[in-house]
């Protein structure tokens, strides 16, 4: 899936968002728990060859920014041990998930 499985290249069925666990509120780098965690819920993932959004990075005080990265160290452990229970609990490489390319005409 490469660089297209991220959190601006992604929409999910309202219903599949529902389902998921809480999402850790007032924290950066929650986008990878809204990007893992439906795969539980999920049986097909479609990928379009259409641009629907366009994420920028060049804000200093962006969350991704290495200065950043640093004073919210924390932050990013306890997503990170959030994404571990949830990996451990889930029993994920068990599930199939199937995938298709829909090509644009144009």
């Amino acid at each position: 899936m490469g660089e297209q499985y991220a959190m601006h290249a992604l929409t999910f069925r309202t219903t599949i968002l529902k389902q998921i666990p809480g999402i850790r509120e007032h924290c950066f780098y929650v986008d990878m728990e809204y990007i893992l965690y439906p795969l539980k819920y999920i049986q097909t993932i479609i990928f379009l060859d259409l641009s629907t959004y366009q994420y920028s990075v060049g804000n200093n005080e962006q969350s991704v920014s290495i200065k950043s990265k640093q004073k919210n160290k924390e932050m990013n452990k306890c997503v990170i041990g959030d994404l571990i229970d949830f990996f451990q609990n889930e029993k994920l490489s068990q599930k199939k998930i199937y995938f298709y390319q829909i090509e644009s005409k144009g």
